[in-house]
């Protein structure tokens, strides 16, 4: 009957949107590891490399981009500053301006799966410390030493109408762009992935 058939669609998108959400938490948790085997932090251009083999727009539909952020003590902007210049090619200005003695998270690294141009634009020096969401992921993510999910947020970018988004942060432990926080056991940064929500149920639906 088209109950059953109904029933039966709706549990294959069910298992089909899973399966993606396990696929993305395998490509950030694998990229966590990559940075702290690193052990000091990559160079654009390797990450770059890394990010178009990973060929997210096939593998990894609602994929926006993937990156590092540094979570920065401000003893340690210096540090965060002379690696966000060495990767983007342009001087670190934090916005919304911290504190003098707030923390701060910053993306070092930012690849958009779509236009590899275009992603240092769409985070370019934004403290995610400075929205509630983000932080309370952030936040969650450290205190479980687990990828957590911030959500729904707006993306850093210039897209209009903005579309409903999320972010997960997965902590990175260790030396990591000059920054670590090994004596607190805290995380030195997260790996950080965007995606839209829309694309990533659609994924799932379109197969079935």
């Amino acid at each position: 009957t088209e109950r059953y058939r109904f029933e039966a669609l709706a549990e294959e998108a069910a298992r089909r949107g899973d399966e993606r959400v396990s696929r993305h938490m395998l490509v950030i948790e694998a990229t966590a590891a990559m940075f702290e085997a690193a052990s000091g932090g990559d160079t654009a251009e390797r990450f770059q490399r890394y990010v178009r083999n990973l060929r997210m727009p096939e593998r990894n539909p609602g994929s926006v981009g993937l990156g590092c952020s540094i979570l920065a003590e401000p003893g340690d902007r210096g540090a965060l500053a002379r690696a966000y210049e060495a990767n983007r090619g342009a001087p670190l200005e934090i916005w919304p301006d911290p504190g003098a003695s707030d923390a701060v998270v910053v993306a070092v690294l930012f690849e958009n799966v779509d236009d590899f141009d275009a992603g240092p634009q769409l985070t370019s020096g934004f403290n995610a410390f400075s929205d509630p969401t983000r932080r309370a992921a952030i936040d969650r993510a450290t205190t479980d030493r687990a990828p957590r999910a911030a959500g729904p947020v707006t993306l850093v970018s210039n897209a209009a109408p903005p579309l409903l988004s999320f972010v997960i942060y997965a902590p990175v432990y260790g030396p990591n762009f000059g920054v670590s926080h090994e004596g607190e056991d805290r995380p030195s940064g997260f790996v950080v992935a965007a995606f839209h929500a829309a694309e990533l149920i659609d994924s799932a639906l379109r197969v079935v």
